[in-house]
């Protein structure tokens, strides 16, 4: 960690081939007019991938050994193969963070792309005194999605659902951090990695934020924005059973 460079590593977790999505992620972020060193980490998927990035290949099954959500898991689509599980985002994102050589990371899953003014914006209007860093994301049709969250603030979420997503404005402590656009300090997640045993759908994000909020250094950058190339239909102000699915996986890691 003492020899990290100064600059920016931009970590996207993938899975199967090279696709559209993922060739327009990597183009916006060659786009944006980066004056600083960075380099593309691209992990997941097997074979011959774009030479733009360094590329580091995953294999996605994984061995499943709890009997207990077998069903739940089945109908969710999850298990390619008998007690075989799919999407290690977590493992990935720490993976690439492993080989990141540059001190600021910016983790992405593979179908969000930056603005054209994305770094021209970080390095006008935003200081470099965090370990947390929140932007503005937007779905496919330019509506706000899972930027700043709250979870289970005493005051915002009472008698209301567990998590919201409230004014920009608004401070708090009780927030979580959405794992599909994640700006973090190297040596912060190499000292708080994400639980690798904890996949896609079992909140690894929600995990991880309520773990590290209480000591992060959290800065707020609404101006810096990040768009999704496919439209997410999951409402996080309609979602009720995302308190439910907070205690599982939090009954899972004990």
């Amino acid at each position: 960690m003492n020899n990290l460079q100064l600059g920016w590593s931009f970590i996207i977790v993938t899975s199967g081939e090279f696709n559209e999505h993922l060739n327009s992620c990597v183009s916006s972020i060659i786009d944006a007019s980066i004056d600083e060193s960075y380099e593309i980490i691209v992990v997941g998927g097997v074979g011959e991938f774009d030479q733009r990035f360094i590329h580091i290949e995953f294999e996605e099954e994984k061995p499943y050994y709890s009997l207990s959500n077998i069903k739940e898991e089945l109908l969710k689509g999850r298990i390619s193969k008998i007690f075989k599980k799919t999407g290690a985002i977590a493992e990935k994102k720490n993976i690439g963070s492993k080989f990141a050589k540059f001190d600021k990371l910016c983790i992405l899953h593979d179908y969000v792309s930056l603005k054209n003014d994305w770094f021209h914006i970080y390095q006008s209007e935003t200081s470099n005194d965090w370990d947390i860093l929140v932007p503005k994301v937007l779905n496919s049709d330019n509506k706000r999605h899972r930027d700043w969250v709250l979870w289970k603030d005493p005051i915002y979420s009472a008698n209301k659902f567990p998590n919201c997503l409230p004014p920009y404005e608004y401070n708090s402590n009780f927030y979580y951090i959405n794992g599909t656009v994640m700006l973090v300090k190297n040596k912060f997640l190499a000292e708080n990695p994400l639980n690798n045993l904890l996949f896609w759908g079992q909140g690894e994000d929600v995990e991880w934020s309520i773990r590290v909020r209480q000591k992060a250094k959290l800065l707020k950058q609404f101006n810096l924005v990040f768009k999704y190339l496919k439209f997410k239909n999951d409402d996080p102000a309609m979602d009720i059973n995302w308190n439910k699915n907070l205690n599982i996986l939090l009954e899972q890691t004990k």
